[in-house]
Order: C-alpha cells, then structure tokens, then sequence
C-alpha cells in the first residue's frame, strides 16, 4: 500500500521577500512549517470576512479618504494665511489680523539717522516728532503714550531693558516716525539717540524689535593757542576751539591751577583729539598736552598711558595727582578761612572756626579729596547731614552741611571711596546762614588748616616709565612748538 504524499501549505510569497529556505536551501523546520500554517489559516477567515462585510469595508475607507482629504487642505490653506499675515495682540488681549503692507523705512538696513529721518519726511504718508527729554524718562511712558497694543509694549520694554535703554537720559532726542492714516496704531517707528555715534530703532511691526545702529567714530588731532581776556571759555571760544575742552584742562591741571580764578593774559596751548562722526565734529576726547601761563608761572601736563600707569605727568616726569584736591566742590571759592579767632556769624560770640568754608549752589557735587573710607555718614544738630572719611592713619576729612536726602548713592559707614568721585550734594542743613561745604581737614586727631598742609601737594608715587614718558613727552613738545605764540622755553 502506498503512502499518501505530505501536503506542504505555505503563505503566499510577498514581491522583494526572501524566506529563509530559500536563502540556505535547507529544509523547513517543524515549527516554521506550524507558525506558516496558521498565518495561512488567518488569511483565509480574514478573507471571508470581508467577503461577507464588503458594505462595512467601503464604508471605513471612505471615511478615512475623507480626513485625510480635509486635513490636507487644512494645512495648505493655514500655511497660506501665515505667509501673507500677521497675528498681532490687540490692547484687550484678542488677536487680530493684519493685511499685509508696505515694510516702513525704518526697515532699511543701509540707512543712518539723518537718511532716515530724510526718508520718513518726504515719504508721502508719515510724519516725524522730534522731542528733547527734559527729564529722565522711562520708555515704557513714551511708548504707552502712543496707545500702542498691551503685548506689544510688554515686549518693547523688555527688549528695551535688554540694551539698556529702558530708562532714557535727560537732554537726549526721542523721534515719532508714524504713518498719518486714521489707524495709527497700524505703523509707526520710534529713534532714541543715545549718542551722535549711537542710536536705537524701535519697531513694533511687523514684530517688536530693537535695533542698535552704531556709527564710527574717527578721531582728529586739534591744536590751539589762546589769550584770556574776559574768560577762559571766551578764549577757547576765540582760538576756534571747543569749549568742552576747558573741562579736559581742569582735569589734567586742577591740583595746580584754579581755574575760576584765571587773569586776563593768562596763556595757554593745547592739543587735543576731536570725534568726529562723518563730517560733523561732535566731542572732545583726551586732552593729550597742555601749558598754561599764570601768575608768572607756568604748568604742563602730558598724558601718558602704558600697561601699568595711565594719567597726566608734568614735563619732569612727576604725577600732576596729589594726594588730595585742592577743593571738596568745584568752585575753588572760600567764603571763611580757616580761623581761630572768628566771631560766629550766627551765635556773635567768638568761636574758633576750624574748617574752611567754600561756596556752593545748592545741590552741587562735593567730592571726596583724597581715597579713603567712609566712616560717618549721619546728622547731627550743628553738622547738619555730613561724611567723615578716613584716608590713612594720619588724616581724615569731614564734609557738613549736605543737603537734605543729600547723600549719594552708596556712601555709608565702611564705604570706601576714590579721590573725586562724588560723596554728597550741597546744602544748608544744620547750623549754616546758606548754602555752603564746611570742610575740615584733620591730622593725628586734630584740625588744621588745609591751605598749610604740606600733605595736600604731596605727590602721588607712581610707577613711570621715564624712558618711554620723555619720548612721547617729547614728540608733543614739538607739536607745541608749531603751535604759533609764545615762546615755551624757560
């Protein structure tokens, strides 16, 4: 009896599939040829299910063609919306579309401040505001001014305190560029100048952006020569120089001249550098040498600046800083010397006035005269507000009469403070006929008369280099020279 041949069911080869017979060329396993046989048995019912359910079949494809469809279009028709407008916050908080426009000329990448200050005048349709800040102003107050949408401002502000400009300077220039159609709000720009080197674009559309527009700077050397005859800034004036360059000359000679009381022809020759942006000169930058001529003296400083030292020197080499200023404020004025034997101009009886009086305005600076450390800063009955600072083991320096609410920022007992920087603001406070600085120097623990002490012209020890200071001191000596005056040689 013959047997019955075996039966071998495979499922059905699917195109690119190679199954592991045919890539050894071996038999199928037993348990391989089980697992073909079931997946061949699933195809099958699967089959006859959807023989039997034909109607349900074409039902869930149609339904899932048409998602697919309107999703599709969804996409197409959003990614269209997105490229022609733009959402923008209102001011109650809903978004609002906005037609597609015209980009405003503050969007030029090519233009500066008065090109585009030009542009947005001519261009038909704006108009530009110009406003000087007559005080310290917030942007956030300008800006809420212009009605402008509750994000957007919120934004503006931020990007603002990101460059620094969130609080605008006294005396700088704000400029309103905006559209005159009925909906203002719709396009307008905003320029703060910061500086002439130096301005901000503010645009709230078609995003909130800042811009920072830097110009360059170039520097030219300026000389001049000059007699006094009425003022030093009418001399300045006189000599086709810029009158911001008498507070450079102060800067450089104030511990050995006292400029607010110049004679008439007292000299002088000064060589500076100018900043220039395009062709308009808009500051003074370093005084680089000058020599003055008073009271049959004269003085010279040099400036001088290496890796280790930076500052003015005389034509020897020496520091031109001394130990301590001259003055605590900036008029060099004594209204009552330092005096034992004074009558109390308030009191009329005879009392000894220890320190020396200098004149002020109200709220002028008072400067600390030498480095130190600030160890009073309080009120007392006669003192009024005042600042004692300790400046080494021997000397010490108090400061009266500060006005109220009148110490600066910062200076508290343990402050420690450098020479000039700014310690108070003058007043009348305590037992004082009007605004003045009472100021009293002390040594070893007693007060003495600071127009006596030797301390006071002290010189500062510096580390110069002699040799590289005497060829630049040189090299401006003989830029002096060609200045056309007077003779410098004595």
């Amino acid at each position: 009896m013959k047997k019955k041949p075996k039966i071998i069911i495979t499922p059905k080869k699917v195109e690119g599939q190679v199954n592991s017979s045919e890539m050894s060329g071996s038999k199928i396993p037993k348990k391989e040829l089980a697992l073909d046989r079931n997946i061949s048995n699933n195809i099958v019912k699967l089959k006859k299910i959807m023989s039997d359910n034909k109607l349900l079949v074409s039902g869930l494809t149609f339904i899932f063609l048409s998602l697919f469809l309107v999703l599709s279009n969804y996409n197409k028709s959003n990614n269209h919306n997105t490229s022609d407008q733009k959402e923008l916050p209102s001011a109650d908080g809903v978004d609002i579309k906005e037609p597609p426009k015209e980009v405003p000329p503050s969007k030029s990448e090519n233009l500066d401040l008065s090109e585009l200050l030009a542009v947005a005048q001519k261009r038909e349709g704006y108009r530009q505001n110009i406003k000087v800040l007559d005080s310290i102003t917030s942007i956030k107050t300008l800006l809420q001014k212009e009605r402008i949408p509750k994000r957007m401002l919120n934004e503006l502000v931020y990007l603002a305190q990101e460059n620094n400009i969130d609080i605008l300077k006294k005396g700088k220039t704000w400029y309103t560029i905006k559209s005159k159609a009925a909906d203002e709000s719709t396009e307008k720009f905003y320029i703060y100048e910061e500086s002439p080197s130096q301005y901000f674009v503010i645009n709230g559309q078609p995003k909130p952006e800042i811009k920072s527009i830097t110009k360059e700077v170039h520097i030219k050397i300026k000389s001049i020569a000059g007699v006094i005859k009425t003022s030093l800034w009418d001399a300045v004036r006189d000599s086709d120089g810029d009158d911001r360059v008498v507070g450079r000359m102060e800067e450089a000679l104030k511990w050995v001249v006292d400029f607010y009381h110049v004679a008439p022809n007292d000299k002088f020759k000064i060589i500076y550098e100018e900043e220039w942006v395009d062709d308009k000169m808009v500051g003074v930058a370093k005084l680089l040498a000058v020599t003055f001529y008073t009271n049959n003296k004269i003085y010279d400083a040099y400036y001088y600046k290496d890796e280790k030292i930076e500052g003015y020197f005389n034509r020897m080499g020496q520091s031109m800083k001394k130990k301590f200023l001259k003055s605590p404020v900036k008029y060099n004025k004594i209204t009552s010397a330092y005096n034992p034997e004074r009558v109390h101009p308030v009191l009329g009886d005879k009392r000894p006035h220890l320190g020396t009086d200098f004149f002020a305005n109200k709220a002028d600076p008072i400067f600390a005269v030498g480095d130190g450390t600030v160890t009073a800063a309080t009120f007392k009955k006669n003192n009024g507000n005042y600042v004692k600072i300790k400046h080494d083991n021997i000397y010490q320096t108090q400061y009266l009469h500060i006005m109220e609410n009148g110490f600066a920022e910062g200076i508290k007992v343990g402050a420690k403070v450098k020479q000039g920087q700014v310690i108070g603001y003058a007043g009348q406070t305590g037992l004082a006929t009007g605004v003045h600085v009472c100021f009293r120097f002390w040594k070893n623990g007693a007060q003495v008369d600071p127009l006596k002490e030797e301390a006071v012209q002290s010189d500062v020890p510096t580390q110069l280099d002699k040799e590289s200071f005497q060829e630049r001191k040189d090299s401006l000596l003989l830029q002096m020279d060609e200045i056309p005056f007077f003779d410098l040689s004595f």
